[in-house]
């Protein structure tokens, strides 16, 4: 799990340097309302080993959106960064004015949302993973 878990951190500061250094501002931070620690939770399945969970980062968000005309260019930028971690079942959820969303799956069932409505969003989660040294209460999201 640990090292899924830096392997997804890595790629939330992969997509959201990629989409600074192309559209400027905003910056992405964490969401409101949220909590800079990890969501765990046990898997969805039952053919999962023993004690193995899932974690989701905490939400990150803009507090404005960019041009609704680069919204496409932003998602491809991101799947393609979703791609090379292995996020490589892509599909749009809504493409319609004023909103788009896309979600990026992997083979280990880990999962993105990315999408612009009203704000912008990122929301990663880890696939089924067991802990190497399982953590009691919470365990503080890395943002660098």
């Amino acid at each position: 799990m640990e090292q899924a878990i830096k392997e997804v951190q890595q790629m939330r500061r992969e997509m959201t340097a990629a989409l600074e250094q192309a559209f400027g501002p905003p910056r992405w931070g964490l969401a409101p309302d949220f909590q800079p620690v990890l969501e765990r939770a046990g898997c969805p399945d039952d053919s999962s080993e023993d004690g193995a969970e899932v974690a989701g980062l905490p939400t990150w968000s803009t507090a404005t959106v960019y041009p609704e005309s680069h919204w496409r260019d932003a998602a491809d930028r991101v799947a393609k960064i979703g791609r090379k971690y292995g996020f490589d079942r892509v599909r749009t959820v809504v493409d319609r004015p004023g909103d788009l969303e896309i979600d990026g799956r992997a083979p280990d069932g880990g999962q993105y949302v990315f999408g612009f409505g009203d704000s912008a969003i990122l929301q990663i989660t880890t696939g089924c993973y067991v802990w190497k040294d399982k953590p009691q209460g919470l365990v503080r999201d890395s943002r660098s």
